[in-house]
Protein backbone atom coordinates (compact mmCIF):
# COMPACT_ATOMS: atom_id res chain seq x y z
CA UNK A 1 0.00 0.00 0.00
CA UNK A 2 1.50 3.34 -1.01
CA UNK A 3 -0.05 6.62 0.10
CA UNK A 4 -3.22 4.85 1.18
CA UNK A 5 -3.70 3.10 -2.16
CA UNK A 6 -3.10 -0.51 -3.08
CA UNK A 7 -0.14 -0.60 -5.46
CA UNK A 8 -1.54 -3.70 -7.17
CA UNK A 9 -5.15 -2.77 -7.91
CA UNK A 10 -5.40 0.93 -7.08
CA UNK A 11 -8.08 0.47 -4.42
CA UNK A 12 -8.05 3.01 -1.57
CA UNK A 13 -7.23 1.28 1.71
CA UNK A 14 -9.20 2.61 4.64
CA UNK A 15 -8.58 2.40 8.35
CA UNK A 16 -11.01 0.88 10.79
CA UNK A 17 -12.69 4.26 11.36
CA UNK A 18 -13.41 4.54 7.63
CA UNK A 19 -10.83 7.21 6.76
CA UNK A 20 -8.32 6.69 3.96
CA UNK A 21 -4.89 6.16 5.46
CA UNK A 22 -1.55 4.59 4.63
CA UNK A 23 -1.64 3.28 8.16
CA UNK A 24 -5.13 1.91 7.81
CA UNK A 25 -5.75 -1.47 9.35
CA UNK A 26 -2.85 -1.09 11.73
CA UNK A 27 -3.35 -4.68 12.79
CA UNK A 28 -2.53 -5.98 9.30
CA UNK A 29 -0.49 -3.22 7.59
CA UNK A 30 3.02 -2.27 8.72
CA UNK A 31 5.92 -0.25 7.36
CA UNK A 32 8.74 -2.52 6.14
CA UNK A 33 11.36 -0.53 8.04
CA UNK A 34 14.17 -2.86 7.06
CA UNK A 35 13.69 -1.71 3.44
CA UNK A 36 12.36 1.84 3.63
CA UNK A 37 12.06 4.81 5.97
CA UNK A 38 8.97 6.15 4.18
CA UNK A 39 5.75 6.32 6.15
CA UNK A 40 3.76 6.13 2.92
CA UNK A 41 4.65 2.51 2.17
CA UNK A 42 3.06 -0.32 4.16
CA UNK A 43 2.62 -4.04 3.55
CA UNK A 44 0.51 -6.78 5.02
CA UNK A 45 1.88 -8.09 8.30
CA UNK A 46 1.95 -11.63 6.90
CA UNK A 47 3.98 -10.45 3.88
CA UNK A 48 6.36 -8.50 6.12
CA UNK A 49 6.92 -11.59 8.24
CA UNK A 50 7.92 -13.55 5.12
CA UNK A 51 10.21 -10.74 3.95
CA UNK A 52 11.90 -10.54 7.34
CA UNK A 53 12.45 -14.28 7.40
CA UNK A 54 14.08 -14.10 3.95
CA UNK A 55 16.30 -11.28 5.20
CA UNK A 56 17.20 -13.26 8.32
CA UNK A 57 18.21 -16.23 6.20
CA UNK A 58 20.26 -13.97 3.94
CA UNK A 59 22.09 -12.54 6.95
CA UNK A 60 22.76 -16.00 8.35
CA UNK A 61 24.18 -17.04 4.97
CA UNK A 62 26.31 -13.91 4.59
CA UNK A 63 27.09 -13.89 8.33
CA UNK A 64 25.86 -10.35 8.91
CA UNK A 65 24.47 -8.85 12.08
CA UNK A 66 22.36 -5.68 12.04
CA UNK A 67 23.79 -2.52 13.57
CA UNK A 68 21.60 0.46 14.49
CA UNK A 69 23.77 3.53 15.08
CA UNK A 70 22.96 6.80 16.79
CA UNK A 71 24.57 9.90 15.26
CA UNK A 72 25.05 12.77 17.71
CA UNK A 73 27.72 12.24 20.38
CA UNK A 74 28.10 8.66 19.13
CA UNK A 75 29.63 8.97 15.65
CA UNK A 76 30.25 12.71 15.69
CA UNK A 77 29.40 15.95 17.43
CA UNK A 78 27.84 19.07 15.96
CA UNK A 79 27.42 22.66 17.09
CA UNK A 80 24.67 24.90 15.75
CA UNK A 81 24.92 27.76 18.24
CA UNK A 82 25.10 31.30 16.92
CA UNK A 83 27.95 32.02 19.34
CA UNK A 84 30.24 29.36 17.94
CA UNK A 85 32.42 31.90 16.12
CA UNK A 86 33.56 33.29 19.47
CA UNK A 87 35.68 30.24 20.18
CA UNK A 88 38.24 28.36 18.15
CA UNK A 89 36.72 25.14 16.75
CA UNK A 90 38.19 21.74 17.51
CA UNK A 91 40.82 20.39 15.12
CA UNK A 92 39.22 18.27 12.41
CA UNK A 93 35.91 20.12 12.36
CA UNK A 94 34.18 21.13 9.15
CA UNK A 95 31.05 22.99 8.13
CA UNK A 96 28.08 21.24 6.52
CA UNK A 97 25.00 22.89 5.06
CA UNK A 98 21.60 21.20 5.30
CA UNK A 99 19.05 21.39 2.45
CA UNK A 100 17.11 23.99 4.45
CA UNK A 101 20.17 26.27 4.54
CA UNK A 102 21.17 25.70 8.18
CA UNK A 103 24.92 25.48 8.81
CA UNK A 104 26.45 23.00 11.25
CA UNK A 105 29.99 22.67 12.52
CA UNK A 106 30.76 18.95 12.65
CA UNK A 107 33.58 17.02 14.26
CA UNK A 108 33.69 13.29 13.37
CA UNK A 109 34.74 11.03 16.20
CA UNK A 110 38.34 9.79 15.86
CA UNK A 111 38.66 6.55 13.85
CA UNK A 112 35.16 6.94 12.37
CA UNK A 113 36.17 5.94 8.84
CA UNK A 114 38.04 2.87 10.05
CA UNK A 115 35.13 1.88 12.28
CA UNK A 116 32.58 2.09 9.46
CA UNK A 117 34.81 -0.01 7.19
CA UNK A 118 35.17 -2.70 9.86
CA UNK A 119 31.50 -2.64 10.86
CA UNK A 120 30.45 -3.00 7.22
CA UNK A 121 32.18 -6.37 7.05
CA UNK A 122 30.19 -7.63 10.05
CA UNK A 123 26.84 -5.83 9.87
CA UNK A 124 24.13 -4.23 7.78
CA UNK A 125 24.01 -0.69 9.14
CA UNK A 126 21.11 1.65 9.88
CA UNK A 127 21.03 5.13 11.45
CA UNK A 128 18.48 6.17 14.07
CA UNK A 129 18.56 9.70 15.45
CA UNK A 130 16.22 12.06 17.24
CA UNK A 131 17.54 14.81 14.97
CA UNK A 132 15.57 16.18 12.03
CA UNK A 133 15.67 14.62 8.57
CA UNK A 134 17.35 17.60 6.82
CA UNK A 135 20.08 17.70 9.45
CA UNK A 136 20.61 13.93 9.43
CA UNK A 137 20.76 13.76 5.63
CA UNK A 138 23.38 16.50 5.57
CA UNK A 139 25.47 14.63 8.12
CA UNK A 140 25.17 11.32 6.28
CA UNK A 141 26.17 13.02 3.02
CA UNK A 142 29.34 14.09 4.78
CA UNK A 143 30.35 10.74 6.27
CA UNK A 144 28.97 8.42 3.57
CA UNK A 145 28.70 10.44 0.36
CA UNK A 146 28.57 7.39 -1.91
CA UNK A 147 26.13 5.31 0.15
CA UNK A 148 28.69 2.60 0.84
CA UNK A 149 27.79 2.07 4.49
CA UNK A 150 24.16 3.14 4.88
CA UNK A 151 22.78 2.66 1.38
CA UNK A 152 21.45 5.11 -1.19
CA UNK A 153 19.04 6.48 -0.17
CA UNK A 154 20.38 5.91 3.35
CA UNK A 155 18.72 3.67 5.92
CA UNK A 156 17.98 6.72 8.05
CA UNK A 157 15.34 7.02 10.77
CA UNK A 158 14.74 10.45 12.31
CA UNK A 159 12.24 12.29 14.44
CA UNK A 160 10.33 13.08 11.23
CA UNK A 161 9.62 9.48 10.24
CA UNK A 162 9.31 7.79 13.64
CA UNK A 163 6.89 8.30 16.56
CA UNK A 164 7.74 10.72 19.36
CA UNK A 165 9.21 9.44 22.59
CA UNK A 166 11.72 6.68 23.03
CA UNK A 167 13.41 5.02 20.12
CA UNK A 168 11.93 1.69 19.11
CA UNK A 169 13.55 -1.11 17.15
CA UNK A 170 10.06 -2.19 16.14
CA UNK A 171 10.05 0.82 13.81
CA UNK A 172 12.66 -0.99 11.73
CA UNK A 173 12.50 -4.70 12.57
CA UNK A 174 9.93 -7.04 14.03
CA UNK A 175 12.58 -9.72 14.50
CA UNK A 176 15.44 -8.15 16.49
CA UNK A 177 17.40 -11.33 17.21
CA UNK A 178 20.40 -10.15 15.16
CA UNK A 179 20.13 -6.43 15.99
CA UNK A 180 22.70 -4.48 18.00
CA UNK A 181 22.42 -0.83 18.98
CA UNK A 182 25.26 1.66 19.50
CA UNK A 183 24.23 4.83 21.34
CA UNK A 184 25.67 7.19 23.93
CA UNK A 185 22.31 7.45 25.71
CA UNK A 186 20.50 4.67 27.52
CA UNK A 187 17.46 6.75 28.49
CA UNK A 188 16.13 6.94 24.90
CA UNK A 189 15.72 3.15 24.61
CA UNK A 190 13.39 0.68 26.36
CA UNK A 191 14.99 -1.13 29.28
CA UNK A 192 15.04 -4.51 27.51
CA UNK A 193 17.09 -3.02 24.65
CA UNK A 194 19.49 -1.42 27.14
CA UNK A 195 20.01 -4.71 28.93
CA UNK A 196 20.22 -7.04 25.94
CA UNK A 197 21.23 -5.17 22.78
CA UNK A 198 22.73 -1.77 23.53
CA UNK A 199 26.47 -1.18 23.27
CA UNK A 200 26.73 1.92 25.43
CA UNK A 201 29.42 4.40 24.36
CA UNK A 202 30.88 7.42 26.10
CA UNK A 203 29.45 10.64 24.68
CA UNK A 204 31.89 12.33 22.32
CA UNK A 205 32.31 15.83 23.70
CA UNK A 206 34.29 18.38 21.77
CA UNK A 207 32.60 21.77 21.85
CA UNK A 208 32.71 23.86 25.02
CA UNK A 209 29.37 24.20 26.76
CA UNK A 210 27.86 21.11 25.10
CA UNK A 211 24.48 20.49 26.76
CA UNK A 212 25.08 16.73 26.54
CA UNK A 213 27.10 17.16 29.73
CA UNK A 214 23.82 17.89 31.51
CA UNK A 215 22.24 14.52 30.63
CA UNK A 216 22.46 11.66 33.19
CA UNK A 217 24.40 9.63 34.03
CA UNK A 218 27.26 11.75 32.67
CA UNK A 219 25.69 14.81 34.31
CA UNK A 220 26.18 13.11 37.68
CA UNK A 221 29.80 12.38 36.80
CA UNK A 222 30.49 16.06 36.16
CA UNK A 223 28.53 17.07 39.27
CA UNK A 224 30.56 14.74 41.47
CA UNK A 225 33.90 15.96 40.18
CA UNK A 226 35.98 16.63 43.27
CA UNK A 227 38.18 19.59 43.98
CA UNK A 228 41.52 19.59 45.76
CA UNK A 229 41.28 17.84 49.10
CA UNK A 230 38.49 15.53 48.02
CA UNK A 231 35.41 17.67 48.56
CA UNK A 232 32.59 17.53 46.06
CA UNK A 233 32.51 20.94 44.45
CA UNK A 234 29.44 23.14 44.60
CA UNK A 235 28.53 26.80 44.21
CA UNK A 236 31.13 29.07 42.58
CA UNK A 237 33.74 26.32 42.77
CA UNK A 238 31.55 23.95 40.75
CA UNK A 239 31.15 26.69 38.15
CA UNK A 240 34.94 27.09 38.04
CA UNK A 241 35.43 23.37 37.56
CA UNK A 242 32.76 23.26 34.85
CA UNK A 243 34.46 26.10 33.01
CA UNK A 244 37.76 24.27 33.34
CA UNK A 245 36.09 21.09 32.06
CA UNK A 246 34.74 22.91 29.04
CA UNK A 247 38.07 24.51 28.20
CA UNK A 248 39.95 21.23 27.88
CA UNK A 249 37.41 19.32 25.81
CA UNK A 250 39.38 20.13 22.69
CA UNK A 251 42.56 18.71 24.22
CA UNK A 252 41.14 15.32 25.23
CA UNK A 253 38.72 14.53 22.39
CA UNK A 254 41.59 13.69 20.03
CA UNK A 255 42.59 10.81 22.34
CA UNK A 256 39.19 9.13 22.01
CA UNK A 257 39.40 5.40 21.26
CA UNK A 258 35.73 4.57 21.68
CA UNK A 259 35.04 3.41 18.14
CA UNK A 260 37.99 0.94 17.98
CA UNK A 261 36.67 -0.61 21.19
CA UNK A 262 33.14 -0.81 19.77
CA UNK A 263 34.54 -2.52 16.68
CA UNK A 264 36.23 -5.03 18.96
CA UNK A 265 32.97 -5.71 20.81
CA UNK A 266 31.19 -6.18 17.48
CA UNK A 267 33.73 -8.81 16.49
CA UNK A 268 33.21 -10.66 19.77
CA UNK A 269 29.41 -10.66 19.44
CA UNK A 270 29.65 -11.61 15.76
CA UNK A 271 31.90 -14.56 16.55
CA UNK A 272 29.56 -15.79 19.29
CA UNK A 273 26.43 -15.37 17.14
CA UNK A 274 27.58 -16.34 13.66
CA UNK A 275 30.92 -18.06 14.12
CA UNK A 276 31.58 -21.72 13.47
CA UNK A 277 29.66 -23.97 15.83
CA UNK A 278 26.83 -21.44 16.20
CA UNK A 279 23.12 -22.19 16.47
CA UNK A 280 20.41 -22.08 13.80
CA UNK A 281 18.62 -19.13 15.40
CA UNK A 282 21.22 -17.01 17.20
CA UNK A 283 19.93 -14.27 19.48
CA UNK A 284 22.12 -11.34 20.50
CA UNK A 285 19.83 -10.78 23.50
CA UNK A 286 21.42 -13.88 25.04
CA UNK A 287 24.95 -13.15 23.87
CA UNK A 288 25.39 -9.48 24.84
CA UNK A 289 24.67 -9.86 28.59
CA UNK A 290 26.90 -12.94 28.76
CA UNK A 291 29.91 -11.34 27.11
CA UNK A 292 29.51 -8.03 28.94
CA UNK A 293 29.29 -9.77 32.32
CA UNK A 294 32.81 -11.12 31.94
CA UNK A 295 34.33 -7.63 32.08
CA UNK A 296 34.56 -7.26 35.87
CA UNK A 297 33.87 -10.84 36.90
CA UNK A 298 35.52 -11.53 40.25
CA UNK A 299 35.54 -7.87 41.29
CA UNK A 300 33.80 -6.90 44.52
CA UNK A 301 33.03 -3.19 44.40
CA UNK A 302 32.13 -0.70 47.10
CA UNK A 303 31.24 2.95 46.39
CA UNK A 304 32.07 6.02 48.43
CA UNK A 305 30.92 9.60 48.06
CA UNK A 306 28.56 9.01 45.13
CA UNK A 307 25.16 10.67 44.97
CA UNK A 308 22.31 8.34 45.88
CA UNK A 309 19.28 8.21 43.58
CA UNK A 310 16.46 10.40 45.00
CA UNK A 311 13.92 7.68 44.22
CA UNK A 312 15.94 5.05 46.06
CA UNK A 313 17.13 1.76 44.64
CA UNK A 314 20.53 1.01 43.10
CA UNK A 315 22.47 3.83 41.48
CA UNK A 316 23.15 3.91 37.77
CA UNK A 317 26.76 3.00 38.51
CA UNK A 318 25.81 0.03 40.67
CA UNK A 319 23.66 -1.29 37.81
CA UNK A 320 26.62 -0.92 35.46
CA UNK A 321 28.80 -2.90 37.86
CA UNK A 322 26.31 -5.74 38.00
CA UNK A 323 25.92 -5.79 34.21
CA UNK A 324 29.71 -6.01 33.93
CA UNK A 325 29.75 -9.01 36.26
CA UNK A 326 30.97 -7.38 39.48
CA UNK A 327 29.46 -7.84 42.94
CA UNK A 328 28.39 -4.60 44.64
CA UNK A 329 28.69 -4.19 48.42
CA UNK A 330 27.20 -1.45 50.55
CA UNK A 331 29.87 -1.79 53.24
CA UNK A 332 33.63 -2.14 52.88
CA UNK A 333 34.76 -5.64 53.92
CA UNK A 334 37.79 -7.89 53.60
CA UNK A 335 36.26 -9.27 50.41
CA UNK A 336 36.18 -5.85 48.71
CA UNK A 337 38.54 -5.70 45.75
CA UNK A 338 37.77 -2.14 44.59
CA UNK A 339 36.68 1.05 46.30
CA UNK A 340 35.27 3.43 43.68
CA UNK A 341 35.29 6.88 45.24
CA UNK A 342 34.89 10.50 44.23
CA UNK A 343 36.14 11.84 47.58
CA UNK A 344 39.03 11.44 49.98
CA UNK A 345 37.29 12.61 53.14
CA UNK A 346 35.01 9.65 53.79
CA UNK A 347 35.31 6.90 56.37
CA UNK A 348 35.33 4.25 53.65
CA UNK A 349 38.23 5.95 51.86
CA UNK A 350 40.42 6.11 54.96
CA UNK A 351 39.57 2.54 55.92
CA UNK A 352 40.35 1.31 52.41
CA UNK A 353 43.59 3.31 52.32
CA UNK A 354 44.79 1.68 55.54
CA UNK A 355 43.89 -1.79 54.27
CA UNK A 356 45.50 -1.14 50.88
CA UNK A 357 48.71 0.10 52.48
CA UNK A 358 48.91 -3.03 54.59
CA UNK A 359 47.84 -5.70 52.07
CA UNK A 360 47.65 -4.12 48.63
CA UNK A 361 43.88 -4.30 48.41
CA UNK A 362 41.34 -3.00 47.84
CA UNK A 363 42.27 -0.97 44.80
CA UNK A 364 41.20 2.64 45.34
CA UNK A 365 40.05 4.05 42.00
CA UNK A 366 37.96 6.98 40.87
CA UNK A 367 34.79 6.83 38.82
CA UNK A 368 36.61 6.89 35.49
CA UNK A 369 37.66 3.26 36.06
CA UNK A 370 34.02 2.14 35.95
CA UNK A 371 33.12 4.48 33.09
CA UNK A 372 35.87 3.03 30.91
CA UNK A 373 34.92 -0.56 31.76
CA UNK A 374 31.29 0.13 30.84
CA UNK A 375 32.11 1.40 27.34
CA UNK A 376 35.00 -0.94 26.43
CA UNK A 377 34.02 -4.27 28.03
CA UNK A 378 37.63 -4.58 29.19
CA UNK A 379 38.86 -4.25 32.73
CA UNK A 380 40.92 -1.06 32.95
CA UNK A 381 44.28 -0.95 34.63
CA UNK A 382 43.71 0.21 38.19
CA UNK A 383 46.94 2.24 38.13
CA UNK A 384 45.52 4.42 35.35
CA UNK A 385 42.55 5.42 37.53
CA UNK A 386 44.10 5.37 41.01
CA UNK A 387 43.01 8.10 43.41
CA UNK A 388 46.05 10.27 44.24
CA UNK A 389 46.87 10.82 47.89
CA UNK A 390 47.03 14.61 47.48
CA UNK A 391 46.20 17.30 44.98
CA UNK A 392 43.19 17.66 42.73
CA UNK A 393 41.26 14.57 41.77
CA UNK A 394 41.69 13.48 38.14
CA UNK A 395 38.85 14.33 35.76
CA UNK A 396 36.55 11.33 35.93
CA UNK A 397 35.40 11.81 32.34
CA UNK A 398 38.95 11.58 30.93
CA UNK A 399 38.91 7.85 30.30
CA UNK A 400 41.14 7.96 27.21
CA UNK A 401 44.73 8.38 28.35
CA UNK A 402 47.68 9.56 26.22
CA UNK A 403 49.64 6.30 26.68
CA UNK A 404 46.83 3.84 26.00
CA UNK A 405 46.95 1.10 23.41
CA UNK A 406 44.38 0.09 20.83
CA UNK A 407 42.03 -2.75 21.82
CA UNK A 408 42.94 -6.31 21.04
CA UNK A 409 41.57 -7.51 17.71
CA UNK A 410 39.86 -10.86 17.95
CA UNK A 411 42.06 -13.51 16.37
CA UNK A 412 45.15 -11.31 16.38
CA UNK A 413 48.10 -12.67 18.32
CA UNK A 414 50.27 -9.63 17.72
CA UNK A 415 48.06 -7.14 19.57
CA UNK A 416 48.58 -6.34 23.24
CA UNK A 417 45.66 -5.95 25.58
CA UNK A 418 45.37 -2.39 26.90
CA UNK A 419 44.11 -3.45 30.33
CA UNK A 420 44.35 -7.21 30.96
CA UNK A 421 47.13 -9.68 31.48
CA UNK A 422 47.75 -12.50 29.02
CA UNK A 423 46.14 -15.10 31.22
CA UNK A 424 43.00 -12.97 31.47
CA UNK A 425 42.81 -12.88 27.66
CA UNK A 426 42.98 -16.68 27.53
CA UNK A 427 40.28 -16.92 30.20
CA UNK A 428 38.05 -14.56 28.16
CA UNK A 429 38.48 -16.67 25.03
CA UNK A 430 37.60 -19.81 26.98
CA UNK A 431 34.44 -18.11 28.30
CA UNK A 432 33.39 -17.17 24.77
CA UNK A 433 33.98 -20.73 23.57
CA UNK A 434 31.89 -21.96 26.51
CA UNK A 435 29.13 -19.55 25.47
CA UNK A 436 29.19 -20.92 21.92
CA UNK A 437 28.87 -24.48 23.20
CA UNK A 438 26.01 -23.48 25.51
CA UNK A 439 24.12 -21.77 22.70
CA UNK A 440 24.66 -24.72 20.38
CA UNK A 441 23.19 -27.07 22.96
Amino acid sequence: VFGGMCAHCGEVVRSEDGSASAFGGAKVLQRPGLFTTSRDLTVAASSLQKLEELERQRRLTTKKLVLVLDIDHTLLVTDTRRSISRGAPCPGTRWIIAPDGHRFLVRPRPHLDSFLKQARELCDMYLYTHGTTPYAKAVVAGIDPHGIYFGSPPHLFTRNNTPEGRKSLQEIFKDTSLVLVVDDREDVWPSEVVQQQLLKVAPFLCFAGDKRQQVPPEAMVFAMQSSEGGRVADGPEAKRLKTSSDSVLNDTSALDLQLPFVANILRRVHRAALGSGGVDRPDVALIVPKLRSGTLRGCVVCFSGLFKPPEGGPSHFAVWCEQLGATVQEALTDATTHLVTVRRDTEKYHKALAASTASGRPHIVHLGWLLRAAVTWERPKEADFAVPLTGEMPRFSDIWGPNQQMPTEIGSESCILPSEEEEEEEEEEEEEEELLRALAS
